[in-house]
């Protein structure tokens, strides 16, 4: 029998659960579309004003801004109003380096690399500068260092073999790198700064005359005519045009006109939207009824999190089990899975508090397993606590100021995470291992506080399983071990004086700097999306896009359905918020709302109760909101009841496992009519009881915000020199509000 991994319910948050979180001054928070600027903190919470309007302020108490970070109208954006940060983002054209495609991502790492590199030699070596002879030299040192760390990224934690192939640049000549370095120190080291501008690149040059544009208007309009003409028919049509007005304009003095060609003719056409095509050809209420939308370098560190260290240590399990006394109870089938069974643990330590912020079990250390351990680090841990049986919280969590890690780490999935999320990546130099002490000494406590002294009363329950296979004694085994690392951290390391900290221990040091200091809040859920989440293809229609049998619409993405039609999209989904996904449309990404009873519910506790839905008889349209909550609501209570364990050894779900389990899925979830957002469910009755609120009201007593005044970067165009069809031409059908 497969077990289905559940996420326990978070518990029910108190005010001394609520820590300190610390704002940047250029930080952008966005509360129910609205932009704020934390402008003071204190103990009692923080202060907010209105980026559009600075007589507006907004106050929370540290507790209300806790909630406030869990709901989905909360945004924070760390250094949005810096100058650095802003004219990065306006020479890439994108918010974060998330957005872009992975090519232009993996070479902006690159440049960013080698510049940075270039910043280190001439800050440690004398004998670099920026001489053309020194900057010839370093460029070569700097490129053998980048290619080895590639190689190395590439190998993936395998074994290294002739053949395998290597993507790597060439480098850059001194004049370039100059100009990167140049570059990066203008936009305060932001990699956006050194986005390629290919896109713009060539004859930006109208090919055409503005007599030809308006040849070329007038013929594409005649396509949308009832029952109208072929392109074909058009485009001879468009030459006995041209060939009668040419005579008119030389007899003028004026130049003659050429025919754009057949393909340019079809482009144009192809650029009308479908809903419009459609209404004018065939007849608006055929377009209405398949348009209609359906409705169903190291200084002090002081604060927590300022600075952190990454790494992985290698777990020798074959070594682990003669210790816990098992070793002599396997059959030589067994020894042989175990010693082939390789794991390593990956951990993140705060260098400040020595508090772990993440510890993660895998079979290699690779790319993903690097993303997944920072993912787990950002996030709270309530739900590995309790399933390990820890009597102490695991709340570390927040945003670092800056990661140090060995190359390893140095491959483009986790340095895209880290940039994106404002974080500064250092790999020290080889030969400096003290300027990443911190985690090897952790490593060591591991060892000495786990592995030496395993016994075989810890696991006891394995030694007892003597019918079991091999792999799956091993995997039991596993699961203890994963078991037995968090007991270790949270219970016993957390809270053991430690004599760096005055013999405060790591608990007590994490919760009174963040009082005092705070912590940079974690990423909202928006940007978890983007960063972390996992990247489908999903296919547009009437009803919007649908992902596990799930419903996720919005007015503008409906709008894209009338120009486009059914098309397929690209869409990015985080597994453990079913509430939205984002969808790509042009080079932006717009947020799609799902039906609100989905906000914060994990993939695998809606597939569960799905499933038990349909063993219950139940089909789409008898399953309601309020049954689809209470069958949730049963999954949640078994998973509390069993104990339901999910490990630092549980492998995240994959697209395809996402795909395979979607297959089975019969009940589905959508809006009812008229409500293509998400709303506040009332304290009683059902879900979608009471009145939606319209506009932007404010509490008594509090002056009225406007929307934010911030640009939707999900609906901008670039810019082009060549004329644009006129938007307002007659003949546009349009949706009337009632």
């Amino acid at each position: 029998m497969t077990r289905i991994r559940t996420i326990p319910r978070p518990p029910p948050l108190h005010e001394g659960a609520a820590f300190r979180l610390h704002f940047g001054s250029s930080d952008r928070i966005v509360i129910d579309e609205v932009d704020y600027i934390c402008i003071e903190t204190n103990d009692d919470g923080h202060i907010f004003q209105a980026a559009h309007d600075k007589k507006v302020h907004k106050a929370a108490s540290h507790a209300e801004m806790y909630l406030i970070t869990k709901s989905s109208g909360y945004q924070h954006d760390r250094n949005w109003y810096g100058f650095g940060e802003t004219k990065a983002r306006l020479h890439a054209g994108v918010p974060s380096l998330s957005h872009p495609p992975k090519k232009d991502r993996n070479r902006v790492l690159w440049k960013y690399d080698f510049a940075t590199e270039f910043l280190r030699l001439e800050d440690t070596d004398k004998t670099v500068n920026r001489g053309d002879d020194s900057m010839d030299a370093a460029i070569v040192r700097i490129d053998k260092i980048l290619k080895d760390r590639t190689r190395a990224a590439g190998d993936n934690g395998r074994r290294r073999r002739a053949g395998r192939l290597n993507v790597v640049f060439d480098p850059p000549e001194r004049k370039r790198l100059l100009d990167w370095v140049n570059m990066l120190e203008d936009a305060d080291m932001n990699p956006l700064a050194l986005r390629d501008k290919y896109e713009k690149c060539g004859n930006r040059k109208p090919r055409l005359l503005d007599d030809e544009y308006d040849l070329l208007e007038e013929f594409t309009d005649r396509y949308l005519v009832p029952r109208g003409p072929s392109i074909r028919s058009l485009h001879l049509d468009m030459q006995i045009a041209v060939g009668k007005r040419n005579p008119e304009r030389i007899a003028k003095g004026l130049p003659t006109l050429i025919v754009p060609s057949y393909e340019r003719l079809r482009q144009e056409v192809a650029k009308l939207p479908e809903f419009e095509v459609m209404a004018c050809r065939e007849g608006i209420e055929k377009a209405m009824k398949k348009f209609r939308p359906v409705g169903e370098g190291i200084q002090d560190v002081y604060r927590p999190f300022q600075h952190t260290e990454m790494d992985h240590w290698n777990v020798q399990l074959h070594v682990l089990c003669k210790k816990a006394g098992v070793w002599d109870t396997m059959s030589d089938e067994e020894k042989a899975t175990v010693v082939k069974a390789r794991y390593v643990l990956g951990m993140v330590v705060c260098r400040r508090t020595r508090c772990f912020a993440a510890m993660r079990l895998t079979k290699t250390a690779t790319a993903q397993s690097a993303v997944e351990l920072l993912d787990m680090a950002v996030s709270e841990k309530h739900d590995y606590a309790a399933s390990a049986g820890a009597a102490t919280p695991w709340d570390i969590h927040g945003t670092m100021g800056w990661m140090f890690a060995d190359g390893g780490f140095a491959n483009y999935a986790f340095k895209t995470a880290l940039a994106s999320l404002g974080i500064n990546f250092e790999i020290p130099p080889n030969g400096l291992a003290h300027m990443r002490g911190l985690i090897e000494r952790s490593f060591r406590l591991i060892h000495q506080g786990v592995v030496a002294r395993f016994d075989g009363r810890t696991f006891e329950n394995i030694i007892k399983k003597g019918d079991y296979d091999s792999e799956g004694r091993a995997g039991n085994f596993v699961d203890d071990l994963a078991t037995a690392l968090v007991r270790y951290a949270v219970d016993v390391h957390h809270n053991t004086p430690h004599p760096s900290l005055g013999f405060e221990t790591p608990r007590e040091c994490w919760i009174r700097l963040t009082k005092e200091l705070g912590v940079d809040p974690s990423p909202d859920w928006h940007k978890r999306r983007h960063v972390f989440g996992i990247d489908l293809k999903r296919t547009l229609g009437p009803a919007g896009l649908r992902f596990l049998g799930i419903q996720y619409r919005s007015e503008k993405l409906h709008e894209h359905f009338m120009r486009e039609g059914i098309v397929e999209m690209d869409v990015r989904v985080d597994e453990r918020n079913l509430g939205a996904i984002s969808a790509r449309i042009g080079k932006h990404w717009l947020t799609v709302y799902g039906p609100p009873e989905y906000h914060r519910l994990h993939a695998d506790t809606w597939i569960a109760a799905e499933a038990d839905l349909r063993r219950r008889g139940y089909r789409t349209a008898e399953a309601t909101a309020s049954i689809r909550l209470a069958a949730i609501d049963d999954i949640n209570k078994s998973a509390d009841a069993g104990r339901k364990l999910i490990g630092i050894d549980d492998e995240r779900a994959t697209a395809e496992q996402l795909l395979a389990a979607e297959r089975k899925i019969l009940i589905g979830a959508d809006f009812p009519d008229g409500r293509d957002r998400p709303i506040t469910p009332a304290d009683d009755g059902d879900l979608y009881d009471g009145a939606l609120v319209v506009g932007h009201a404010a509490p008594s007593g509090e002056p009225a915000a406007m929307p934010s005044a911030t640009p939707d970067t999900s609906e901008t165009h670039p810019h082009s020199t060549e004329p644009r069809r006129n938007s307002a031409r007659k003949g546009r059908w349009v949706f009337q509000k009632d």
